[in-house]
């Protein structure tokens, strides 16, 4: 018991510590993309089935596309100002 109180405590630790470099540079970040007017989100090669997929009208769709729409909606208050940038897995 007393193992993984040691354990928790060094997890917190650990994730105050790497988190809290990223949270200051974060806001640079969050600036550049409200000046840019869009979210790039990545969409694999858009055959990523469930993930990321392309449909028959060219529209990406699927659970990381879902979560890249509300990111921003929750930044421009708009789902559509998304642009999805296809990628490959090699």
């Amino acid at each position: 018991m007393k193992m993984m109180q040691w354990g928790a405590a060094a997890l917190a630790v650990g994730l105050v510590h790497f988190a809290a470099p990223a949270e200051a540079a974060g806001g640079k970040t969050l600036e550049t993309v409200k000046a840019r007017g869009l979210l790039n989100c990545t969409g694999h090669d858009g055959s990523y089935l469930g993930f990321a997929e392309v449909d028959d009208k060219g529209n990406w769709k699927g659970m990381d596309i879902d979560l890249c729409r509300a990111v921003a909606t929750a930044v421009f208050g708009d789902p559509a100002k998304l642009k999805v940038v296809p990628i490959s897995w090699a």
